[in-house]
């Protein structure tokens, strides 16, 4: 078993994100995941670089007063040698 990650830089998916949205009111806008499914596909000749910015991985358990700003906890995920690193390219 394979375990792929797909880490789009923030060009590609503002790009993405653009083509989420219809502009006929008898169609539904698409989910950012509908696009990439349409749109995209793994570019299997790829190497991409493993993600090097802090994700949120969690809350901090002592939340405080309700209505008080949560920080959330963020953390660099180091590699996995069990995960590949790809690119995500336009079908067709």
């Amino acid at each position: 078993m394979e375990i792929v990650l797909i880490n789009p830089d923030k060009d590609l998916l503002a790009e993405m994100e653009a083509k989420r949205y219809v502009d006929d009111d008898d169609i539904p806008d698409k989910s950012l995941l509908q696009v990439i499914t349409d749109e995209y596909e793994i570019d299997e000749d790829s190497t991409a670089e493993w993600p090097s910015e802090p994700v949120t991985v969690g809350i901090p358990k002592d939340l405080g007063i309700v209505g008080d700003l949560v920080t959330p906890i963020k953390k660099v995920i180091p590699p996995l040698d069990y995960v590949l690193v790809k690119k995500l390219k336009l079908k067709g």
